[in-house]
């Protein structure tokens, strides 16, 4: 069992990602906010996964500063975006996230996702 933080504030994507990852058996700490990532990442976590097109939350640049300062040292990261967003997409690449995928194609792919960035 896995340690899994997710920070994404659209609700109905949101529950899909908790449902796909509890399902398979892992921990998951769903975050609304960037210090509730903070906290949960006191718990060593295996998976870190944010929607990069939020206009609530600014997860990339989160994980730009986290990964900057050593915090997701062994962490896996996945960043989710808006199909019409190439722009977080973009920012993702460059940040150095693990898989960015699409948000169209994570009921399709997503748990075959999860699972393989934590083998």
């Amino acid at each position: 069992m896995a340690h899994i933080v997710v920070l994404v504030i659209d609700g109905e994507l949101e529950e899909g990602l908790v449902a796909v990852a509890g399902a398979a058996g892992h921990d998951v700490d769903a975050c609304a906010s960037e210090a509730e990532v903070w906290n949960a990442c006191e718990k060593p976590a295996a998976l870190l996964i944010i929607d990069a097109s939020s206009d609530a939350v600014d997860g990339v640049t989160l994980v730009d500063s986290m990964l900057a300062g050593g915090e997701l040292r062994g962490v896996r990261t996945l960043a989710l975006y808006a199909d019409a967003d190439p722009a977080a997409k973009e920012r993702a690449h460059v940040v150095g996230f693990d898989i960015i995928l699409p948000r169209s194609r994570m009921d399709a792919e997503g748990a075959q996702l999860v699972e393989r960035l934590l083998a």
